[in-house]
């Protein structure tokens, strides 16, 4: 529990930090990488349940769906803005303890076969992310599956 508050803590003072050049959202930041916070979703929009795999929730929430192993679902253990308009996500193989989504296997490693969907929340930050535009959000899964690529559409002013 104690790992998992250290995590969050670092994940969101990560997520204000900046290269202090004073420049606006639409300009191009510098390379920015960081541990989003994750968190589990029960319910999605019917956007999210009619496939798309990620939508902007607001202007500090991204929802995401992946894809795989129930019991080892891919869970984001990186962040890295690659511009106001696009994002990559490195997800590796996590678990579930406690009700809630952790970025490691399952002690054993034991992982079912079936190819279930995972929704979860993930911070990010409107500092660095264009959220009233477009998002390219990469989803890069281990094992050398194809990358995912989807685009969120922008949040309403």
């Amino acid at each position: 529990m104690k790992r998992i508050a250290l995590i969050a803590a670092a994940a969101i003072a990560l997520a204000g930090c900046g290269s202090g050049s004073g420049r606006g959202p639409h300009s191009h930041p510098p390379f920015i990488g960081y541990t989003p916070v994750v968190v589990a979703a029960n319910r999605m929009s019917p956007d999210m349940i009619l496939g798309r795999i990620a939508q902007l929730m607001s202007p500090t929430r991204l929802a995401i769906v992946t894809t795989g192993s129930s019991s080892c679902p891919s869970v984001p253990d990186r962040l890295i803005v690659d511009s106001p308009h696009k994002i990559r996500i490195h997800l590796t193989a996590g678990s579930w303890e406690r009700g809630k989504l952790v970025a490691h296997p399952p002690p054993g490693g034991v992982c079912t076969a079936d190819y279930g969907t995972t929704h979860m929340v993930i911070t990010i930050n409107p500092r660095h992310i264009a959220v009233h535009r477009p998002l390219t959000v990469v989803l890069s899964y281990g094992g050398g599956k194809k990358p995912e690529v989807a685009i969120a559409a922008g949040l309403k002013r």
